[in-house]
């Protein structure tokens, strides 16, 4: 469907999502009881510090790779207009244009993504 005028333009709105969404996120990571059991557990400074170096470039790397991996799968046309956007990393491993589990490395990839999803529970 057609866009409207207030969609397309700059709005309250859209200037509010822009300011909420980082916020809450910000929030979200530093109540987290996760975060702060690792920052009172590392031996050291210095420790704490590489491993939150470490930590923020490896989930850097692994969102820049589903990314795309995605980018790819519109790229080949193995996603097409039909195809859910939250699927297009799962669509390159699929024989249609369509995201289906119809191969082994669909397969690999879905256990793979079941068992990250878990890690982070």
């Amino acid at each position: 469907p057609e866009l409207t005028r207030a969609q397309k333009g700059f709005s309250y709105e859209g200037y509010s999502s822009l300011f909420s969404m980082p916020v809450s996120l910000m929030s979200a990571t530093l109540y987290s009881e996760a975060v702060w059991q690792r920052v009172w557990a590392a031996e050291d400074d210095k420790t704490l510090r590489r491993a939150a170096c470490v930590g923020a470039l490896a989930v850097s790397v692994v969102v820049f790779f589903f990314g795309f991996v995605g980018f790819l799968a519109v790229w080949a046309g193995r996603a097409g207009d039909g195809t859910d956007p939250n699927l297009y990393f799962f669509s390159l491993f699929s024989k249609s244009s369509e995201a289906r589990l119809d191969s082994m490395p669909g397969l690999m990839a879905l256990l793979c993504a079941a068992l990250m999803s878990e890690g982070a529970v």
